[in-house]
């Protein structure tokens, strides 16, 4: 993704959409390069380290749950164990969330038939389930969805208070990246990697 269309756009989020991100501001001063602005102030070079609570963080174990997807069918993470799972906690209420759509849909494309699976964690919990699947239906989504009610289970461990946040897990189930946003390099490392043992 290209840094200076993302500062663009978190800046509006922040500053006209109040709860689409916290506004802490990012002191660009000694900076190396573009700010991305993101839920901890991090610049870019810093990314892919945040902290959602103790058990979800890089390097832990991506903690187990079960969710319905938006065809009301029951599923869980541990099914998708030996495929690098991307997680994209979001909600059409965010609109950073719905502008990368697209890109999302273009990673998708490249890397689904490469062991990756993203996964939508939607969290419009104030939108009908047909009103819901409506909107999927005419969005650029065509990734599964879990679809997380106010209280679900898996909010106390993915604590995440900032959208769209991504995490993404490798083929042996550990966190290896957690942050607002995450370019395409990212995800394909570990699709490479993996892909070069075989």
């Amino acid at each position: 993704m290209k840094s200076t269309i993302w500062i663009g756009a978190l800046l509006v989020c922040g500053g006209i959409f109040a709860g689409c991100a916290p506004s802490t501001p990012v002191d660009t001063s000694d900076a190396p390069g573009p700010v991305v602005s993101n839920q901890n102030g991090m610049n870019s070079a810093e990314m892919g380290n945040l902290v959602l609570s103790e058990s979800v963080k890089v390097g832990a174990m991506a903690p187990d749950f079960t969710v319905t997807d938006e065809n009301g069918k029951e599923w869980k993470l541990s099914d998708y164990k030996g495929k690098v799972v991307l997680l994209d906690f979001w909600g059409f209420w965010c609109p950073v969330c719905v502008d990368e759509l697209p890109e999302l849909q273009a990673i998708n494309a490249e890397f689904k038939d490469r062991d990756f699976v993203m996964i939508g964690m939607n969290t419009d919990d104030d939108m009908e389930p047909t009103e819901l699947k409506k909107k999927l239906g005419e969005s650029p989504v065509d990734w599964r969805q879990a679809i997380l009610p106010a209280q679900h289970e898996l909010k106390k461990a993915y604590d995440v208070h900032a959208f769209p946040t991504k995490v993404l897990i490798d083929k042996d189930g550990t966190i290896v990246y957690i942050d607002n946003l995450i370019e395409k390099s990212e995800i394909e490392k570990y699709l490479t990697s993996t892909e070069n043992k075989s």
